[in-house]
């Protein structure tokens, strides 16, 4: 069993790096902020219903990051991503920010922050916010289905959630192979799931 998993994941990834040259299409992040390249960076990404892809936008600084993800209701969330995960503070002001959309434009745009993905255990590292039109307190569900072919594939090692969701975890794209059940905020993902996500889902 151990030697067929490792087969397994060896050709994940072989198919991962043949991905990796195709285009992105609407997942290759447009950069609004532009930093040197051993920075961390922080991007938002944008799902809709039904979408398996969506589009990123990345920033130079958590802060700037955060504001887009809720269209500037928190526009001075700490600098230090790893610090805002573990901070019970900024997640009621998250949750807030979602319960508190304004006008019939605000409404229909994506903009509660529903999780947090980080590229290193501890909440550390290049970190992915994903924002949807609602939270999961309703019973939505959403998927993130397909990371294949981008920055992001295999790359998660924790992972923050908000807005009354888990989030669950799987190895391969379309929410299939090995999985890490529905967690709530995670610190690290665990060795078996540690850089190997390639589809997401959220919910209550």
């Amino acid at each position: 069993m151990v030697f067929m998993a490792d087969v397994r994941r060896r050709r994940k990834r072989l198919l991962a790096a043949a991905a990796a040259v195709l285009p992105l299409f609407a997942l290759a992040p447009t950069t609004a902020a532009h930093s040197a390249a051993s920075q961390d960076r922080h991007c938002v990404a944008h799902l809709s219903q039904g979408a398996a892809r969506s589009a990123v936008t990345c920033y130079d600084t958590f802060p700037k990051a955060i504001a887009d993800a809720t269209a500037g209701r928190v526009a001075n969330a700490p600098a230090d991503a790893a610090a805002a995960a573990r901070d019970s503070g900024f997640a009621r002001r998250l949750n807030a920010a979602a319960d508190k959309k304004g006008n019939a434009q605000a409404l229909a745009a994506a903009e509660t922050v529903i999780g947090i993905e980080f590229e290193h255990r501890d909440f550390r590292g290049t970190s992915l916010a994903v924002v949807a039109p609602h939270g999961c307190e309703s019973g939505t569900v959403w998927d993130f289905g397909n990371l294949g072919g981008t920055e992001w594939n295999d790359r998660f090692s924790s992972f923050a959630t908000f807005s009354g969701c888990r989030a669950r975890h799987w190895e391969d794209a379309g929410l299939e192979g090995a999985l890490r059940d529905y967690l709530p905020s995670t610190a690290y993902i665990g060795r078996a799931m540690n850089d190997e996500t390639s589809s997401i889902q959220w919910r209550r």
